[in-house]
């Protein structure tokens, strides 16, 4: 008996020793300031200290040898093409970008004010400002060229953000000879746009670090960007002074990044740009409601602390979750959770009600072998604690999809077949499952239809004869009735080609269009079919890919009463050419998929790479066709 009590007493010495020696030598002498807004946030007094947090908590996320970067100017050179702009005012029914949280915009290639349309060209560098209202007359008036690589824009009255960045290749000296690295810049650009066909720039910013995310919450746009620890060398390179710079003490990770968000003010254009920094793992998921910003950092109890059952004990996966309070441009830390597991992608995470929900996946999912996969939805509070949770949904399954929809959860998961969950989150401290429908297929993402409605699109499947796995087919939209919690159904669905048919909108919701007031739904399709002649008997098997004929849009009308129904389809490509010619695929086949859509009153617009096309909204009837320049 003595010789455990002196064993557990040595485990939890050694143990604290490990934690102390990963503390800055500051903290180790209780030196260091706090932000007042939280008692978990530390700041830097010297850039050696950084060095030194790095050195301890980390193996591989900082070293000595770094290489001298040469600064570019946030500037770039802005040339513009300009013609007359046209008169007219636009409409007010038009379709805006397909949002997460209402009142937080987001950023995307397309934008509209349903009157002109703005456009971020192919090889993205280019923005075009064209006139398409209305559709019969719509022209280019004016393009935006910028040395940067531009990523998405943001429309905010007659203000136009462009986002955009740009990779530097920045030469050293090794012992085992020259090598290079890599080095991000992401630019933030406010024009006005009062006169169309002539875009004035307001201001340009230039940050530190790529890109990870935006938001625009009023006049006020929200910027985030990682900037690795290794591509810091010297003091200069940081992206605040040491002192404005914060860490938590309790995170190791194997690779710390400088997570800096950034506010601008974008009607007035001589306020100063907000920021503040934070020294963590890479932000990966990031959740934005019109008070919180949510950062999520994926991390792994390290082995040395498993041993010696510190730090959350056995080696697990955990989110670490970060609240920072915004308002008018303002971002206060304000404190941070974890909770087991990892999260698939920001319709993951909602805030609701004083409350912050998450699902997350443990454990990984196998195909021949019983899985260690399970899934959970955990609610905190504001604090950030753990104040309710449901644990062990589909065990041997992981997340395909998830979605918060006021008082209910939503989640898909699949291995072989999609058990699609409905979840009561009403009571933040008794989340509780309340009914689940197995059918084939999975979606990949869920949108509300209306308060007992559910939108997925994803991929039909078919079971594989052995193993624990099946084989994706084609495009799947599912219309589910969600008016018997405890029975969904699954009321309409549609399968779109065969194995290999693929759609944008399955990973970018900002290529769903729906309307539930014109029974209107949109996606973009690049399809595919089996030759069913090149098979014996007319029967492929479940894995032969399809090839590609067509791509273009399918556009639905979506109702409760009468399901999902293929209204007709829109294409940019030359359908009197024969499939597989160049002329039929166009230049690089690319450039001529159809990637957004957006309607202004009864005109339906398409997006390619390549042109905008205008159709009749009521029978598809082609408008007008504008190739860009």
């Amino acid at each position: 008996m003595e010789l455990k009590l002196i064993a557990v007493f040595v485990i939890i010495v050694i143990g604290f020793a490990v934690f102390a020696a990963n503390l800055p030598r500051e903290e180790q002498k209780g030196e260091h300031s706090r932000v007042e807004t939280s008692e978990e946030l530390f700041t830097f007094s010297s850039f050696q200290e950084i060095k030194v947090y790095l050195n301890a908590n980390s193996q591989a996320s900082y070293r000595e040898e770094y290489n001298d970067m040469n600064g570019t100017s946030a500037n770039s050179e802005v040339k513009l093409s300009v013609v007359p702009e046209a008169d007219g005012d636009g409409s007010s029914d038009h379709s805006t970008t397909n949002v997460q949280v209402e009142g937080v915009d987001e950023g995307d290639i397309v934008k509209n004010d349903g009157k002109y349309a703005y456009v971020v060209s192919r090889n993205k560098t280019e923005v075009y400002i064209l006139d398409v209202y209305p559709a019969d007359h719509a022209k280019q008036i004016a393009k935006i060229e910028s040395d940067w690589s531009i990523n998405e824009i943001y429309l905010n009255g007659d203000k136009l953000v462009i986002l955009g960045a740009n990779n530097m290749r920045y030469y050293g000296y090794y012992e085992n000879g020259y090598q290079y690295s890599r080095y991000s810049y992401t630019f933030v650009s406010v024009y006005d746009i009062s006169t169309k066909n002539n875009p004035v720039l307001d201001r340009s910013e230039q940050l530190n670090g790529s890109y990870v995310s935006s938001r625009m919450i009023g006049d006020h746009f929200y910027v985030i960007v990682n900037q690795p620890s290794w591509d810091v060398k010297h003091e200069r390179d940081l992206p605040a002074p040491p002192s404005r710079i914060h860490y938590i003490n309790n995170t190791t990770d194997n690779y710390y990044y400088f997570t800096n968000i950034a506010s601008i003010n974008v009607q007035i254009k001589n306020t100063d740009l907000q920021n503040m920094v934070l020294l963590m793992g890479s932000s990966n998921q990031i959740y934005v409601s019109t008070k919180n910003i949510y950062i999520t950092c994926q991390r792994n109890n390290p082995y040395r602390y498993s041993q010696l059952d510190v730090m959350g004990g056995p080696y697990t996966e955990q989110t670490l979750v970060l609240r920072i309070s915004i308002s008018k441009g303002t971002i206060k830390y304000q404190t941070c959770g974890t909770v087991p597991g990892r999260v698939l992608n920001r319709f993951s995470m909602d805030e609701y009600d004083e409350h912050f929900r998450i699902a997350t996946t443990t454990g990984h999912v196998s195909r021949y072998e019983e899985g260690t996969s399970t899934n959970h939805v955990f609610v905190l509070d504001m604090d950030m604690v753990i104040v309710g949770k449901v644990s062990g949904i589909a065990p041997g399954e992981r997340i395909y999809s998830a979605r918060f929809m006021g008082k209910r959860c939503y989640i898909v998961t699949f291995k072989k077949v999609d058990p699609f969950f409905v979840i009561d989150v009403s009571n933040p401290r008794r989340p509780t499952i309340l009914g689940e429908l197995k059918i084939p297929g999975y979606s990949n993402y869920l949108h509300p239809y209306d308060e007992n409605h559910v939108i997925g699109i994803g991929k039909h499947t078919v079971e594989a004869e052995e193993g624990g796995f099946a084989w994706y087919q084609g495009v799947k939209l599912s219309l589910f009735d969600v008016t018997d919690v405890r029975n969904p159904k699954e009321l309409s669905k549609y399968i779109i080609g065969d194995r290999g048919t693929n759609s944008e909108a399955l990973n970018d919701p900002h290529a769903f269009l729906f309307s539930k007031s014109k029974n209107l739904l949109v996606i973009p399709i690049q399809l595919a079919k089996v030759d069913e002649s090149e098979y014996h008997g007319g029967s492929p098997p479940p894995n032969a890919y399809g090839e590609y004929i067509w791509n273009g849009a399918y556009v639905f009308d979506i109702t409760t009463s009468s399901g999902i129904q293929l209204n007709g389809r829109i294409t940019h490509i030359d359908e009197s050419a024969e499939p597989g010619s160049d002329k039929y695929y166009g230049y690089g086949h690319y450039s001529k998929n159809i990637r957004r859509s957006f309607y202004i009153d009864e005109t339906l617009y398409t997006i390619s790479d390549y042109m905008l096309k205008a159709n009749n909204l009521n029978n598809l009837n082609e408008i007008n066709a504008l190739e860009f320049e």
